[in-house]
């Protein structure tokens, strides 16, 4: 986190002409300063269908726009902790479309606020990906492609030692059929964010 966090500050001083300490002599402390940055991006997209009867539409909408925000400003993800909620009345927005959708389902308090930082924390752990790997280009000089393709041969000899049936299998599939094996983020995604939401059907009459 902090290194993200000096990258960060180097962006905002170079965008305003000025050294990077000198940011801090406008807020109190760099912690007060991430936060408002982080308010601000949060605030970037406001929450939608708010109005919607559906509490699945709900839900699915405020969690694709946090990952939408996430998309945008990678270092999101780093800011805290599941475990530390942070105070920041934009994030809390997007937190309440979610409350409120789950609410409208018929789960109590306690599920709640149980699912709601599951969603959240789904965003966010897929979300740090795109940090580590912003970071890794830059410390490697290599693309997702370009390291996959360095790392081929060596995936090649585990799949052929037998030991990785499966693995070998899908080696081969791929070898047929390609892969994007620089993973399309968005895609996975949905695919959980459908799976996730599919199986919280099922729990909604045993909660009423």
């Amino acid at each position: 986190m902090q290194s993200v966090i000096v990258r960060l500050m180097r962006g905002i001083a170079a965008r305003l002409g000025a050294s990077t300490m000198s940011a801090y002599r406008h807020v109190t402390s760099k912690d007060d300063l991430v936060m408002l940055m982080a308010d601000a991006a949060f605030g970037e997209l406001p929450p939608t269908a708010q109005d919607t009867e559906s509490w699945r539409g709900r839900v699915e909408e405020a969690v694709r726009t946090l990952w939408t925000l996430h998309r945008r400003h990678p270092w999101l993800a780093h800011l805290s902790p599941l475990t530390r909620p942070l105070p920041l009345p934009n994030l809390l927005a997007h937190g309440e479309q979610i409350l409120a959708g789950l609410r409208a389902a018929g789960f109590d308090a306690a599920t709640t606020l149980d699912l709601q930082v599951l969603l959240y924390s789904y965003v966010q752990g897929l979300a740090v990906n795109l940090e580590r790997e912003a970071h890794a280009q830059a410390t490697t000089g290599l693309s997702e492609d370009e390291w996959m393709r360095q790392q081929g041969p060596a995936m090649s000899q585990i799949a052929a030692t037998g030991r990785y049936p499966a693995f070998a299998g899908l080696m081969a599939s791929f070898a047929v059929d390609g892969y994007a094996l620089d993973l399309d983020l968005d895609r996975i995604f949905e695919l959980g964010l459908r799976l996730m939401l599919d199986g919280l059907t099922p729990l909604i009459g045993r909660e009423r």
